[in-house]
């Protein structure tokens, strides 16, 4: 999931909340396509904090490791601005985008 790693092994945090970031946006633009912004960036952030705690049971798992509390705390940090940045980019992108759609 995050390319940066630590001298354990496990993702860094700043890896870790950054590879959270992009999936809440995205998660937010797909998902407001078929409901109101505001629940689709709820969703979003669920499915990316989720995302994110499934990419630390991973880590654990793979290396036998605990992974450290930073990790998550990262990755909820990083679906929250991810979310945010989507609760406040998407409706401006769509305003630009829109009349050159058919």
């Amino acid at each position: 999931m995050a390319l940066a790693a630590t001298g354990a092994g496990l993702p860094s945090p700043v890896a870790h909340g950054a590879a959270c970031m992009a999936p809440a946006f995205l998660f937010a633009n797909a998902l407001w396509q078929h409901m109101p912004l505001g629940r689709a960036c709820a969703l979003a952030l669920a499915i990316a904090v989720a995302l994110g705690a499934a990419g630390m049971l991973a880590a654990q798992a793979a290396l036998g490791q605990e992974p450290p509390l930073q990790g998550g705390v990262a990755a909820c940090v990083g679906a929250g601005i991810g979310t945010l940045a989507a609760r406040l980019l998407l409706p401006a992108i769509d305003r630009f985008v829109s009349p050159f759609l058919p």
